[in-house]
């Protein structure tokens, strides 16, 4: 009998666990599932350049693909490292692609399965650490659906979060095991949590970071409260040595790879300054901001938001957690370190510790925040932009903290067992959130690539064009065709030159404006490129290289007209790089180097000069300014600006002589290089930062008189 009723309850566990993960994973994903996947996480930019690396590591295992080199971005190489490397979701989105689901119903099936992972090593954890009950599972619900993971969907690598159970249960084990002695589950266990640390690492860096983090925050509360303890895994490692040697090599091995591929795109961007990260920074209103979302709590959000216009900023500063969340974490937590508690593990203790510290981290107060101790002391810290997602993590073990506190009170007060059912299912009803970012269309993205005409055999590479549907502001200049050829990429099985990421390539020309044919003809002629054609999104149609007018785009100059570029000017469509917007007087140079282009008519004799009023930009700090002019490649003159004088305009001549206009199949390039340019940020002039140099406001081109 004793068997049967064990059986019996264990059976009743595993249904509960069934239907209460397959609920929650409902409430999480029912805006997918009720549109059977018509649309999924995501938009047009962000989620299909996730869908693009993810299906990467598809054709990885088709041995189509080299696996740290993704389809965009050619000819450059490791161009994994320029995004999350998304390994895991890959994996996983691999096995729905062999079963026969397209790309994107993969993609979101892999999602799924995440978010079921997530559930499902919660509920071993929690069972792990208190006992096997539905408090523990209403826990796991608890974490899977926190509104800060739904908030942040968009984001798809930001889901990762779900590892972080797994991770910690392996975690666990290992160190249990070193202090049994037990050497083969040292092994087993040490191992498992090693490869699997790695592959989250190549997989999205931010949760597998703020894991090591908060890792690291939560030892040293624990050595803090009682380094006794800390002595005696120290000896029990002593003892396992050789165990535990071969599982930190075997941690080497596993994050080998992600070393590889993103500690050189490291050196070469700079990684993100800690003034970037403030501006990420949480205000103490961030903790409560949740947005509009919430099942239970989003009226009152709307209320407030309305009234207190400014109180709760937007987009990445959404992850904070419900009031109830959060009241009950500070209830637990305040009872911990006023020794109130009446549970009393020391890991709990540590735990409340590490969690009020990691609260507070993201904070900042007159523009200072303890961050900057994390970006000065914790390795990979640069590799971290947006600071408050730190938030995201943090559900992991304030969920960790409810739920254990609940299932004590559970277990010690059978009175309260009602109650404390009724709280947890208020708490994981208010996680329920109605606003995803669920705005991929499927049906729109997939008729795209079913129906793009295939490549011609004599295209080895390609660059796209006209992308539907046309840009119409800066954000969707620098996206649209880019994220639209990385799935193309895929689909064609060539690569492209365009691309988009956090950092790009140094010399990447792909934004959507003026000259664009222009400009990616000179990135191909500067990488030396064959077999590169051009793809219409628009039209549909491709043409090979020797096929492409790269000079279509360039405008015709008529000489003796003076060009002018204040706002609305016509000399605008004439301007390449390094320029600033227009302002009523013309434009300044943002650069050392600023340039303009134009097809010039044949010149049969004699000498044209270049005609240029400008201006420089100078204070009573920054007196001179020099400029060099260069036309088709070849300096002609140097010009110095002084102060006070030439902080107003005048103009200046140079002399283009006749062999160098009938280069360059008539097309005429004339490059400023400024020596010098100060932001006036930085010489305590204004909060300009723009590095101003060059005012240009107007610039013509006649034969040189008596010619």
């Amino acid at each position: 009998m004793t068997n049967l009723k064990k059986i019996t309850q264990e059976g009743l566990h595993y249904l509960l666990i069934a239907v209460i993960g397959a609920i929650t994973i409902y409430l999480f994903f029912y805006q997918q599932i009720n549109s059977g996947f018509s649309w999924i996480f995501g938009d047009d930019y962000d989620g299909v350049i996730e869908v693009a690396l993810v299906s990467h590591w598809y054709r990885v295992f088709q041995f189509h693909h080299v696996w740290n080199l993704p389809q965009y971005f050619y000819p450059y190489q490791d161009t994994l490292g320029y995004n999350d490397g998304y390994f895991l979701y890959g994996l996983i989105a691999a096995a729905y692609r062999v079963l026969g689901f397209n790309v994107l119903v993969s993609h979101e099936l892999m999602h799924i399965s995440v978010k079921a992972i997530g559930f499902l090593s919660m509920a071993a954890l929690l069972g792990r650490l208190q006992q096997k009950n539905i408090i523990a599972l209403l826990g796991a619900a608890l974490f899977t659906l926190s509104i800060n993971s739904a908030a942040s969907a968009g984001h798809g690598q930001l889901l990762g979060v779900a590892f972080a159970p797994l991770l910690a249960l392996l975690l666990l084990e290992t160190i249990r095991n070193i202090l049994a002695g037990e050497k083969k589950s040292i092994l087993l266990f040490g191992a498992g949590f090693s490869l699997l640390y790695g592959a989250t690492l190549l997989t999205g860096f931010y949760m597998a970071w703020f894991f090591g983090l908060f890792l690291i925050i939560y030892a040293i509360s624990y050595a803090c409260l009682d380094f006794s303890k800390v002595k005696t895994l120290l000896n029990a490692v002593s003892s396992s040595r050789y165990q535990v040697a071969f599982v930190l090599f075997v941690f080497l091995l596993a994050v080998v790879p992600f070393v590889f591929v993103y500690f050189p795109k490291l050196k070469e961007t700079g990684g993100q300054g800690y003034g970037n990260q403030l501006y990420f920074s949480l205000h103490v209103a961030d903790m409560l901001n949740i947005g509009r979302g919430s099942l239970l709590w989003g009226p009152a959000f709307d209320f407030i938001d309305k009234r207190f216009p400014g109180l709760w900023r937007q987009g990445e500063f959404q992850f904070g957690f419900t009031p109830d969340v959060l009241a009950l974490s500070l209830f637990i937590i305040s009872g911990v370190i006023l020794r109130k508690s009446t549970f009393k593990p020391l890991w709990f203790k540590a735990l409340g510790y590490a969690t009020l510290i990691a609260l507070v981290l993201p904070f900042s107060f007159s523009g200072h925040s303890l961050w900057f101790f994390v970006h000065s002391l914790i390795p990979g810290a640069s590799g971290v932009r947006v600071i408050s997602r730190f938030y995201i993590y943090l559900a992991f073990p304030v969920a960790i903290l409810l739920t254990v506190y609940f299932c004590n009170l559970w277990k010690s007060s059978p009175k309260a067992r009602i109650p404390v059912f009724i709280l947890l299912l208020i708490v994981c009803a208010s996680q329920v959130n109605l606003h995803k970012d669920v705005n991929l269309d499927t049906k729109k993205i997939m008729a795209r690539l079913n129906n793009a005409a295939p490549a011609p055999k004599a295209c080895t590479s390609f660059f796209v064009d006209n992308p539907l549907p046309k840009p119409t502001d800066f954000v969707s200049r620098l996206y649209e065709q880019n994220v639209q050829a990385m799935l193309l990429a895929d689909n064609f099985g060539i690569p492209t030159l365009n691309g988009f990421a956090t950092f790009n390539p140094p010399d990447w020309v792909f934004e959507q404006k003026p000259m664009y044919l222009y400009r990616v003809g000179q990135y191909i002629r500067s990488h030396n490129l064959q077999g590169v054609c051009r793809y219409d999104i628009g039209e549909n149609k491709w043409l090979t290289q020797g096929e492409i007018d790269f000079y279509s785009g360039v405008l015709h100059y008529e000489t003796g007209k003076t060009l002018s570029f204040v706002q609305g000017g016509e000399g605008i469509g004439f301007l390449l790089d390094g320029w600033s917007v227009d302002e009523d007087w013309g434009r300044w140079t943002d650069a050392q180097t600023a340039s303009l282009v134009m097809r010039m008519p044949a010149v049969t004799d004699g000498v044209i000069n270049l005609e240029f009023k400008s201006r420089a930009f100078l204070a009573a700090v920054h007196q001179s300014l020099e400029v060099a002019v260069s036309v088709n490649g070849q300096k002609l003159e140097v010009f110095k600006y002084v102060a006070p004088q030439d902080a107003h305009d005048s103009i200046r001549i140079v002399k283009i002589p006749r062999d160098l206009l009938t280069k360059n199949d008539g097309l005429l390039t004339i490059r400023f290089d400024i020596e010098k340019p100060a932001s006036p940020a930085s010489l305590g002039v204004s909060a300009d930062g723009r590095n101003l140099g060059l005012g240009l406001v107007s610039l013509k081109l006649a034969s040189e008189p008596g010619r």
